[in-house]
């Protein structure tokens, strides 16, 4: 805050008696007492507007009608209980392996190519699939 705008909220808050105590001893506020601040109307309006959006903005969140349901959580097959240790292991050596079991692949968007020969590309939103071993092609496959 600059020190223009600084002096004008101090002015404001002094005129109004809103300064906190550990304030009033300031070197501003003796300067502020050399001349008159005067709060006009559209000052008294503005703080009541002020007023009353805190008080509806409180209300509106405190309202049952406004608060959104979390979404529900969808799972898919049953829960798997894999041991990996083996697999980080020989990741940590340098060993390139593959999981025999496949895995989940997240919904994502991608480039897709079209049109004559394929030079063209346009965005196309990718659904979840289950990827390697197990995979039908249908959207079910087999857990061990």
């Amino acid at each position: 805050m600059d020190e223009t705008l600084a002096h004008a909220v101090a002015v404001r808050c002094w005129g109004e008696g809103l300064l906190p105590p550990e304030l009033e001893s300031t070197p501003i506020v003796h300067e502020m007492a050399s001349f008159p601040v005067g709060i006009t109307d559209a000052d008294r309006r503005t703080k009541m507007l002020i007023g009353r959006l805190i008080v509806n903005t409180c209300l509106a969140m405190t309202d049952p009608a406004n608060v959104q349901r979390k979404g529900a959580v969808h799972r898919v097959g049953r829960r798997l209980d894999l041991d990996l240790r083996e697999e980080v292991r020989a990741f940590g050596r340098g060993e390139a392996r593959r999981s025999p079991e496949g895995g989940w692949v997240s919904s994502h968007w991608k480039m897709q190519p079209y049109g004559p020969g394929r030079a063209l590309r346009k965005w196309i939103f990718v659904e979840p699939y289950w990827r390697g071993p197990g995979a039908r092609g249908t959207g079910e496959f087999d857990l061990a």
